[in-house]
C-alpha cells in the first residue's frame, strides 16, 4: 500500500497559502502552488511550479486592473464609471505596448433605443478583428452582429478612435430570432444559411431544419421526433436520413446502458452497450452492430475492456485496431469498407503513472514502450528527455511539439503558431491561430512555401459556419454545422473547385458515443461515409469508409473537437495531444482539477469528458445523484452546454451582481447619509452595530463573483436542471458542495431582470470553493423577498407585489418585529434555520422549544433581528441592489 498525501498550509486567518502534491513534498525546493494575499484577502501573487507566477492588482471594485506574469508580460485594463472594461493594453517582454481590445457601449440616445442597445456593448475590437452588436431584443438577447477580420496577420494596436483602416472590407453578419421564452427559433449565418428550431410544450427541442443559402426548396429536416423520459433525458430521435437513435438509461442511477442507431430498414448501424463497476467507471463497451472477425489465429471482437487502479485511473485497455496503427500525431492509414478481416487485430495498452498522475510509461502490444520524462521540480513532461530542461516557457507552455516543430504562444498563453516544416534556407511552413478576447478561435491560417510563392489556406470560424479558402488551389467551401439532438449535422458547400466524386451540399450526419466522439458519418440515405474507432486517450485506432476523398473532409473527431493538421485537438481554452495523454499548456483555470495542471481528465478518459480544456468538476457525484433521485433532470453541465443566449445572460448577470456589491460598498463609504434609509429598512435601527459585518459580506460576495468571472471558472459552476413539477425555485445550491455549483431551473433562465439577484443570492451561501482563493460569507435563509402576502402581516402599510421595489418595505415590517404569522408559516427549511440561529443567540437564557417560540423572541429583540438580517441572503442582496440603483442616480451614470 502506497500512501499519497497532499499537504496544504494555512495562514493565521485560515487561508490556504501553499500546497504540495505527494511527489514534490520533501524533494522540490518550492510547493506546487503558493498564494500571497493582499490586505483585503484577495489573491495578489500566485506561484505555480507548472504555470509560473502571476501578479494581479485589483481596484477598489475587485476588478483586475494590472497583471504581470513570469514571461515578463503585462496587461492593463481601463474601466468606465460603471466598471465596464473599455480598453485592454498588453505588452510582451521586449516589445512595445499595444491596445489589444477596445469596448464601446450605447448610451440612452434615441437611435440606440430603437435597437434596444441602451447600456449594451455595441462594439468590441479584439485581436482577431472587430465585432459589432447591432440589434438586441427587448429582453437583452442579441439579434444581430457583424464581424470583420483584420487585413494583416500581425497583432493589432487599436487606435483611440475606432478606425476601419486595418479591417477587411468583407462583413460577416449573423442574425437570430427568439421565442418569447428566449428559445432560439432561427439563425441566419454569415453566408445566409438558415437554421430553424421547434420545441415541445416543455420547451425541449423537438426538431431542427436547415435551408441552404439560395435554395428554392423547403428547409431540409435534420432531426425530428425527439422524445424525452421523465428525467428529461433524450431517449429517441429520428434523423433526416431516417436513422433512429435510441438511448437507454439505468433507472436507479441514470447511467447510460445502451446507445443504438438503426437505419430506415431497422438494421443497427451502431449499437453501443455499457457495463460499469460499482462506482461508475465504465469497464466494458461493445458495439453489437459490428461483426466478430477472425484472422491469424485471433478472434477480434468489437469490444473494449478497461481496468482501473484504486484512484480510478485507467491502467489497462483492450480493443481492436488496424494492423498498421499510428502511435503519434498522424492518423492511421485509410481503409475502405467493408473492412478486410486481415487488416484488424487486437491490442492491449497498459499505463503507468507517478504519484502526481503524470504518465511514466505506456506499453502498446506489438510496439516499443512509450516513455515520458517529468521534471523533478514540476509536472512538466516531455517525450524527449534531452528537451526537458528548455521544453517549456516560464508559464508552462510547451515549446516544441515534435523535434523541429516549434510552438509559439501569444501574451494570453494561447497557441499562436506551430512550425510544420522547418527550413534552414528559407521560410518555414506554419499554421497560425487567432482568437477573440474570451479565447474563442476565430481564424486558422496555414502558410506553405513553394519555390516561387507562399500559399495560404485559412479557416474563418463564425456562428454556425466555417469558411475555408485555399489561395493555392482557388477552392472555397463552407462547412455548415447544426446541433441536431444527440448528433451533429454538417453540410459541405463548395463555392468553387468542387472535388471529383464529391456531391455538393451533401448532408453528413455524425453519430457519436457517450463522450461525444464522432464515431460514424452517414449520408442522406443512411450509407456510411466514414467510421472511426478511438483509443481510450483519443488516438485513432481505426479509420475507414467508402471514399477516402470524402473521408478527408472530416475534422470533428475525438470528444467532438476539431483535430488540426498538427494532430492536436482544439478544446477552446487549450490544445490536447492524445499521443502524449496530456495538455500542451497549463490549465488557465488554475488548480480546479488538482495540482497537476497538465493532467487530462484525471487519467480516466473513458468516463470523464472535458468540455473546453477546463474540467467540469463533480459530474455524476453524490450531489448530482441526490438531485436526480429527487426527480431533477440534469440538462447541461457548464455554460458551454447552455444555449448561447442563456450563456450570455448568465455571464452578464454575474457581472451585474458583482456591480451591486461594489456600488453598495461605495455608497456606505462615500454617501452614509443617503444610505441610511436603505440600511435601516433592511437591517433595522441598530444597523450601525452590524454595518461592518454587512460590508464584509458584500465584499466577500463580490470577491467570489469577480474571481469566477475573471478566471473563467464561473462557467464550470453552472448547471441547468429540469425541476420536478411543483418546485418553483429559481436556483439551488448545496452548502456541502466543495465545487460551489449553482443549479438553475431551466424555466427561469430567461429572466433578464431577476437573474443577477438570484446569482448573488446563491453565491452568498457559499464558503470555500474548489479552485478559487476568495471565500463567500456562507449566509443563511431566514426569510425571502418579495414572495410575501399582505395577509401575513399586521401592518397596514405592507406593499405586496413581485416588484423588486417592494422588498424594502416588506423588510422594514420584519425588522420592526411586526411580521405576524409570516415567519411562523414559512417552509420547514426556513423554520429550522430560524430556530437554530435563535437558539445560538439566546444561549440558554430563554426557553425555545419550537419555531413559534423562536419567532416570538426574534420579534421582541431588535438586536437579534439586525444580526440575523446581516446573515440573511436576501437582505444582503436586495439592500446591495437598492444601494446600487441609488449610487447610479447620485453619480448620474447610465
Amino acid at each position: 500500500m502506497e500512501a499519497r498525501i497532499t499537504r496544504n498550509h494555512f495562514d493565521a486567518t485560515g487561508r490556504q497559502v501553499s500546497s504540495w502534491d505527494p511527489r514534490l513534498w520533501g524533494t522540490a525546493p518550492q510547493p506546487n502552488l503558493e498564494t500571497t494575499f493582499d490586505l483585503q484577502g484577495r489573491a495578489l501573487l500566485v506561484e505555480s511550479v507548472d504555470s509560473g507566477w502571476q501578479l494581479s492588482l485589483m481596484n477598489q471594485a475587485d476588478a483586475t486592473c494590472c497583471f504581470w506574469d513570469g514571461r515578463g508580460s503585462q496587461r492593463d485594463t481601463e474601466y468606465d464609471e460603471l466598471l465596464r472594461p473599455i480598453t485592454v493594453t498588453e505588452q510582451m517582454a521586449g516589445e512595445p505596448a499595444r491596445v489589444s481590445d477596445r469596448f464601446a457601449y450605447a448610451d440612452a440616445d434615441h437611435e440606440f433605443a430603437l435597437h434596444n442597445q441602451c447600456g449594451q456593448l455595441i462594439c468590441h475590437d479584439h485581436p482577431a478583428g472587430s465585432r459589432r452588436l447591432c440589434e438586441y431584443g427587448v429582453g437583452g438577447l442579441l439579434l444581430s452582429e457583424r464581424m470583420r477580420f483584420l487585413r494583416d496577420l500581425d497583432p493589432p494596436n487599436w487606435s483611440p478612435v475606432f478606425a476601419d483602416a486595418g479591417l477587411e472590407d468583407e462583413v460577416f453578419e449573423t442574425t437570430q430570432q427568439y421565442s418569447p421564452l428566449g428559445d432560439m427559433r432561427s439563425q441566419t449565418d454569415a453566408v445566409e444559411n438558415v437554421r430553424s428550431f421547434a420545441y415541445d410544450r416543455a420547451g425541449q427541442l423537438r426538431e431542427t431544419r436547415l435551408k441552404l443559402a439560395g435554395a428554392s426548396e423547403e428547409p431540409r429536416l435534420l432531426v425530428s421526433e425527439i422524445r424525452y423520459d421523465a428525467m428529461g433525458f433524450g431517449v429517441s430521435e429520428r434523423a433526416g436520413n431516417g436513422v433512429i437513435t435510441i438511448t437507454r438509461y439505468a433507472g436507479e442511477d441514470g447511467r447510460l446502458l445502451q446507445l443504438q442507431s438503426c437505419n430506415a430498414e431497422g438494421n443497427p448501424v451502431q449499437d453501443f452497450s455499457y457495463v460499469y463497476d460499482p462506482v461508475g467507471n465504465i469497464t466494458r463497451i461493445e458495439d453489437k452492430s459490428q461483426l466478430t472477425r477472425h484472422f491469424n489465429n485471433q478472434r477480434v471482437d468489437p469490444l473494449c475492456c478497461y481496468v482501473y487502479d484504486s484512484l480510478y485511473q485507467l491502467i489497462e485497455a483492450t480493443g481492436s485496431e488496424v494492423i498498421q496503427p499510428s502511435y503519434g500525431p498522424a492518423l492511421p492509414p485509410w481503409h475502405t469498407t467493408p473492412l478486410d478481416p486481415q487488416q484488424l487485430r487486437n491490442y492491449t495498452q497498459t499505463f503507468n503513472y507517478d504519484c502526481a498522475c503524470n504518465l511514466k510509461t505506456r506499453h502498446h502490444s506489438g510496439a516499443q514502450t512509450f516513455e515520458m520524462f517529468t521534471s523533478l521540480q514540476s509536472n512538466r513532461s516531455v517525450a524527449d528527455k534531452e528537451s526537458l530542461a528548455d521544453g517549456f516557457d516560464a508559464n508552462g507552455n510547451q515549446l516544441e511539439l515534435l523535434r523541429g516543430q516549434k510552438m509559439s504562444w501569444d501574451i494570453r498563453n494561447q497557441l499562436s503558431r506551430v512550425t510544420l516544416v522547418k527550413r534552414d534556407d528559407g521560410p518555414d511552413d506554419t499554421e497560425c491561430y487567432y482568437y477573440d478576447s474570451p479565447g474563442h478561435r476565430l481564424r486558422k491560417v496555414r502558410l506553405t512555401q513553394t519555390a516561387s510563392r507562399t500559399l495560404r489556406a485559412e479557416v474563418r470560424y463564425l456562428p454556425g459556419v466555417e469558411i475555408h479558402r485555399d489561395a493555392g488551389t482557388g477552392e472555397e467551401r463552407h462547412v455548415i454545422s447544426v446541433e441536431a439532438g444527440r448528433s451533429q449535422v454538417r453540410t459541405l458547400h463548395w463555392v468553387t473547385k468542387l472535388p471529383r466524386d464529391v456531391r455538393n451540399d451533401q448532408l453528413r450526419f455524425c453519430l457519436s458515443n457517450h463522450l461525444n466522439s464522432s464515431t460514424l458519418e452517414l449520408d442522406e440515405q443512411g450509407g456510411v461515409l466514414s467510421r472511426e474507432v478511438y483509443y481510450p486517450f483519443g488516438g485513432t485506432a481505426l479509420w475507414a469508409g467508402a471514399s477516402e476523398t470524402e473521408g478527408k473532409y472530416k475534422t470533428i473527431r475525438y470528444s467532438g473537437k476539431e483535430r488540426d493538421a498538427t494532430g492536436l485537438y482544439y478544446y477552446g481554452y487549450r490544445y490536447y495531444a492524445p499521443w502524449l495523454q496530456r495538455w500542451v499548456s497549463a490549465d488557465p483555470a488554475g488548480c480546479i482539477d488538482g495540482l497537476n495542471l497538465f493532467n487530462f481528465v484525471q487519467n480516466s478518459p473513458v468516463k470523464n469528458h472535458d468540455l473546453d480544456g477546463r474540467v467540469y468538476e463533480g459530474a455524476d457525484d453524490e450531489i448530482e445523484r441526490s438531485f436526480v433521485r429527487k426527480g431533477y433532470s440534469i440538462l447541461a453541465r457548464g455554460l458551454d452546454k447552455f444555449p448561447q443566449v442563456e450563456r450570455d445572460l448568465v455571464n452578464e448577470s454575474m457581472f451585474e451582481a458583482n456591480s451591486f456589491m461594489i456600488s453598495a460598498q461605495e455608497m456606505v463609504k462615500h454617501y452614509p447619509e443617503e444610505s441610511k434609509d436603505i440600511l435601516i429598512a433592511y437591517f433595522g435601527e441598530y444597523y450601525k452595530s452590524i454595518e461592518d459585518r454587512v460590508v464584509d459580506a458584500w465584499r466577500d460576495i463580490g470577491a467570489v463573483l469577480s474571481e469566477l468571472n475573471s478566471s473563467g471558472l464561473g462557467a464550470d459552476k453552472m448547471v441547468k436542471l429540469d425541476f420536478p413539477e411543483g418546485d418553483t425555485s429559481i436556483a439551488k445550491i448545496r452548502t456541502d458542495d466543495k465545487y460551489g455549483r449553482i443549479f438553475f431551473n431551466k424555466n427561469f433562465l430567461n429572466d433578464t431582470e431577476f437573474l443577477s439577484i438570484v446569482i448573488a443570492h446563491e453565491v452568498s451561501h457559499l464558503g470555500t470553493i474548489s479552485g478559487i482563493s476568495a471565500e463567500g460569507p456562507e449566509t443563511d435563509d431566514y426569510w425571502y423577498f418579495p414572495s410575501i402576502k399582505q395577509s401575513d402581516f399586521e401592518r397596514d402599510d405592507f406593499v405586496g407585489s413581485d416588484d423588486l421595489n417592494a422588498a424594502r418595505d416588506n423588510s422594514r415590517i420584519i425588522l420592526d418585529g411586526k411580521s405576524g404569522n409570516f415567519l411562523k408559516e414559512v417552509d420547514n427549511a426556513l423554520k429550522n434555520n430560524m430556530l437554530k440561529r435563535v437558539l445560538e443567540m439566546v444561549a440558554g437564557t430563554e426557553v425555545v422549544t419550537s419555531n413559534s417560540d423562536a419567532v416570538d423572541i426574534f420579534n421582541s429583540h431588535q438586536i437579534y433581528r439586525s444580526t440575523m438580517a446581516s446573515e440573511n441572503a436576501d437582505s444582503l442582496v436586495y439592500s446591495a441592489f437598492e444601494l446600487h440603483i441609488k449610487y447610479l442616480f447620485l453619480n448620474k451614470v447610465g
